[in-house]
């Protein structure tokens, strides 16, 4: 499961807007003895309210944005994945940063320093600019990751890491004065810990008996005791996870939050 928080803030010339939370508890009872809780991690994002602005673009010359910071927080062990994409909106959605009918600037390509006539960003107030994807795109540029969200004990949150972007934009000799503006929208998604899922008495699709997997992931599991001396599967501890057919020699597994060993019992 990933808690995802969307922040949208509106560049290059435009203010932003900030939101903030955190993912609820789900309780799903199985049996009348069972009871399995999930925790979808906390996770905030603060991109602030100034928006990018660059002041006084003048023909021919290259001006960069005030440093737009996003900061996460989060109680996830495993991190959390920060990226953007351009676009989502109704008046700017594509990747020019525009006026009317007037010259564009245009998306210059990754990992290019700026042209005539482009735009891009960049992190923490480098000289090498990147392209970011359009907000339909099936994946989002990667801006920031982080392994380590180790917890405050005042609420259970990491302290935060900020990710300082800029916008930067190169202006033709000829460029036609006026607001040139897109969209920007920032993505926190908590990454989520990977849990030991180990097996006696059987074995995985692969044929191991031990492996990694997130919350949520369903994986195969095959019993090697002799078909007559197969007894039905146990967890332990018996609260993380769902066996989908107890009494069946190959079935599924659903992965719980937390470790667990997977016991084809065998009768003697």
């Amino acid at each position: 499961m990933k808690a995802k928080h969307i922040i949208t803030t509106c560049g290059v010339i435009l203010g932003g807007l900030a939101v903030a939370g955190s993912a609820s508890a789900t309780v799903t009872y199985r049996g009348s003895s069972e009871v399995q809780f999930t925790f979808a991690p906390m996770i905030t994002l603060d991109v602030g309210s100034d928006g990018f602005v660059i002041a006084d673009l003048m023909p021919g010359t290259t001006g960069k944005s005030n440093g737009v910071n996003a900061t996460v927080r989060t109680n996830s062990s495993a991190g959390y994945t920060l990226s953007a994409t351009v676009g989502n909106s109704s008046t700017y959605n594509n990747t020019d940063l525009q006026s009317s009918n007037n010259n564009r600037f245009a998306m210059m390509s990754s990992g290019t320093t700026l042209t005539s006539g482009t735009w891009g960003y960049t992190l923490d107030d480098g000289s090498t600019y990147k392209s970011l994807p359009l907000y339909s795109a099936s994946s989002a540029a990667t801006l920031n990751k982080t392994a380590d969200a180790s917890n405050n004990p005042a609420d259970g949150y990491s302290g935060g890491a900020t990710t300082s972007m800029k916008i930067g934009a190169y202006a033709n000799n000829d460029q036609m004065p006026g607001e040139y503006k897109n969209v920007v929208n920032f993505v926190a998604t908590a990454n989520m810990a990977p849990h030991t899922v180990s097996i006696t008495g059987g074995t995985f699709n692969d044929g191991s008996n031990i492996g990694s997997f997130n919350t949520g992931d369903v994986v195969t599991i095959i019993s090697t005791c002799a078909t007559d001396k197969f007894g039905g599967w146990t967890v332990n501890p018996d609260y993380y996870g769902v066996i989908a057919d107890r009494t069946s020699e190959t079935t599924t597994y659903t992965v719980g939050n937390g470790n667990v060993t997977l016991n084809a019992n065998c009768a003697q």
